[in-house]
């Protein structure tokens, strides 16, 4: 898929890390390369929140530039769109992997009037596992499903959307916890949005690690949690708990 000239967007990829070193490196490169077969301009930030292990190395190896800031995922992205020169915003997570027709989607969304939007997944095994669940696939076809009912996302679904829109939605909320959830209904305020097809890929790592049931459980508790008014600091202790 080409794009003329004279609606060409670039894109800004901005990769928030904290210990990622396992994953960065294939994350950056799939972007870059996603970016290069796509035949969009663009870039691949970086945003590293105080790694103690090697993702700052792994990341100036292949990356257009690292942001060493302060931790927080919210504070590492908007700190990201600061130095950032493209007119589209892409958040992607450390350990999910962009294609390039995730790309052309994005670009093609934009060029439709769309101020951003975010993707429906398809849930890979983590690098170090390399065997896929079965129940993986049926974890993917309820996140998407519920995306679609009720047009919402959480930051691993690769929230994009123009810088105007970033700009004036205040970038990501300083929260601890619910900041990509909370970023996707200011986007859906502010204007149109797309939900794209599963052209993103995500690391199972999460489902592998505490089980899929235990972990299917445990974040929709999450979110009913913060839907019911629960405070985003509460969440994130009982977050930090369970990710032990």
């Amino acid at each position: 898929m080409k794009h003329d000239s004279s609606q060409s967007h670039s894109l800004s990829v901005l990769i928030p890390t904290l210990d990622e070193a396992a994953w960065i490196a294939h994350s950056v490169r799939c972007a870059r390369a996603s970016l290069r077969a796509a035949d969009v301009d663009g870039e691949v930030i970086v945003c590293d929140g105080g790694s103690q292990d090697a993702t700052v190395v792994e990341a100036r190896r292949f990356a257009d530039r690292v942001v060493e800031c302060a931790p927080g995922r919210p504070a590492q992205l908007n700190a990201g769109a600061r130095v950032a020169v493209g007119d589209v915003l892409v958040m992607l997570h450390a350990d999910s992997l962009l294609t390039p027709r995730a790309v052309e989607a994005m670009v093609a969304a934009v060029e439709r009037g769309a101020v951003g939007g975010w993707f429906q997944i398809d849930i890979i095994p983590d690098l170090q596992v390399g065997h896929r669940h079965l129940h993986l696939g049926w974890m993917a076809w309820g996140i998407n499903l519920r995306t679609r009912l009720f047009r919402t996302a959480t930051g691993d679904q690769c929230i994009f959307c123009r810088r105007d829109a970033f700009e004036a939605i205040g970038g990501v909320p300083d929260v601890p916890l619910m900041e990509g959830n909370l970023c996707a209904r200011s986007l859906r305020g502010h204007g149109s949005i797309e939900i794209l097809a599963p052209e993103l890929r995500i690391s199972g790592r999460r489902w592998e690690k505490n089980g899929v049931l235990r972990t299917m459980v445990f974040m929709y508790g999450i979110r009913a949690a913060h839907r019911a008014g629960v405070s985003e600091d509460v969440l994130a202790r009982v977050w930090r708990g369970w990710s032990r």
